[in-house]
């Protein structure tokens, strides 16, 4: 009798995993609307309440990675406190949630005043992943980017947005089985290194989707790369030149609720090429993650060099 009360105790204690439900309209109804309030947010405070405590968040501009509330005030505040207005434009949003974690792929348009009387007009790219919490979606990491001219090495602020297409799964995104936080934190390391090193296109095409379930905001294409023929057109011809990749990181974090995964860090490339050259990069990659099958194939990817703002240039090392 014991044993069976100590029983049923502990199955009661244990946390209990809802069923994941992809894309439930409130969720993403939710999820949108933050996005957009929190773009066009001006006052620190109410813009501090769409963030987790433990956020994370890259930046546009370098070295821009800012861990915590007080990292983020102190580096946003003032950027805030010197716009007097702005008019946000979303070209799209694609969002993936399974009800208690989400990500958001959006891009956005900002014609801005500032209070000293210039103006400005920029789009970005922005991955953003968030958790649900207490009924309230925040957001946990999040990553800003322009992309940069392989040639000059210059940030494009100015860019022109191409609208990406809604994703929808044919079959169920979240086909599990449900990993443990720390099995799955594991398992998206191990993706993220497959994916930096790989120099096999083929092996890539095995870490995304699967299917054409997959975009990319990449740190030299001003168009968002949707689906398998347009990655294979803008990677096909680099890959073809590399010889081989090294990796390490400086900074890495992943997050997952066992169906959805994510991770954002800042990489240490060494490639070497066919031709015997080298090429150094300190690269930032952000990833959305889903569990198909006891696999991880990536939904939404956003890799970029930060700008300096003296410059204007993309800080690739």
């Amino acid at each position: 009798m014991r044993l069976a009360l100590s029983l049923v105790l502990i199955l009661t204690a244990a946390p209990a995993f809802a069923k994941p439900v992809y894309n439930a309209p409130a969720d993403v109804q939710a999820v949108t609307q933050l996005e957009k309030k929190n773009a066009a947010e001006l006052d620190m405070g109410q813009l501090l309440a769409g963030y987790a405590p433990d956020l994370e968040v890259y930046d546009l501009i370098a070295p821009g990675v800012y861990k915590g509330h007080a990292q983020f005030v102190k580096n946003v505040e003032p950027q805030l406190e010197a716009v007097k207005s702005l008019m946000l434009g979303l070209p799209s949003i694609n969002v993936l949630s399974d009800g208690s974690m989400a990500c958001a792929a959006v891009q956005m348009h900002f014609d801005t005043v500032f209070k000293n009387g210039t103006t400005s007009s920029v789009g970005y790219r922005q991955l953003d992943v968030l958790r649900k919490q207490n009924g309230k979606w925040q957001v946990v990491e999040e990553h800003l980017s322009f992309p940069a001219d392989p040639k000059t090495g210059m940030s494009l602020p100015n860019a022109p947005q191409s609208p990406v297409a809604p994703i929808e799964f044919a079959t169920n995104p979240f086909a599990g089985p449900r990993v443990s936080v720390s099995a799955a934190k594991a398992q998206i390391k191990d993706w993220t290194v497959r994916f930096a090193v790989a120099t096999n296109l083929a092996d890539t095409m095995t870490l995304i989707g699967p299917g054409d379930n997959e975009v990319i905001f990449d740190m030299f294409s001003t168009v968002p790369l949707q689906g398998r023929q347009a990655i294979t057109a803008a990677y096909a011809p680099l890959v073809a030149r590399m010889a081989s990749v090294a990796v390490s990181f400086p900074n890495f974090r992943a997050d997952s609720d066992g169906y959805i995964g994510a991770q954002i860090d800042t990489q240490k490339l060494t490639i070497k090429m066919k031709d015997g050259s080298t090429v150094n990069w300190l690269l930032r990659q952000s990833d959305c993650l889903h569990n198909v099958g006891g696999h991880w194939f990536s939904v939404f990817d956003e890799l970029s060099f930060p700008m300096d703002p003296k410059t204007g240039k993309a800080v690739m090392n």
